[in-house]
């Protein structure tokens, strides 16, 4: 992608929907690590302050949703995903 095309984006506050959970064997291109340091770097470059990282069911999915808050915090926003006609009270923890 050419760099007048990243530098001239125009400035954002919020990216309010961006889905966000671990990727099989890493996904293509390399490990979690590698696509949560990506998409915090393409965030810089398109300057995005907040990302709402919309966190898929599941332990291990939640967890790298959580694990790239703790990585950028000052970035990204963590959101769970609620089903509120099957998810009481006493299944959701802060």
């Amino acid at each position: 992608m050419p760099t007048e095309y990243l530098k001239d984006a125009p400035p954002r506050v919020f990216d309010v929907h961006v889905h966000y959970g671990p990727r099989p064997n890493g996904g293509p291109g390399g490990t979690q690590e590698f696509h949560r340091e990506m998409l915090a770097y393409t965030c810089n470059r398109l300057n995005i302050r907040k990302v709402a990282l919309l966190g898929r069911r599941g332990e291990d999915d939640w967890e790298t949703t959580l694990d790239a808050w703790r990585a950028h915090p000052d970035l990204f926003i963590p959101l769970a995903q609620v089903f509120l006609d099957d998810d009481g009270a006493d299944q959701i923890s802060a």
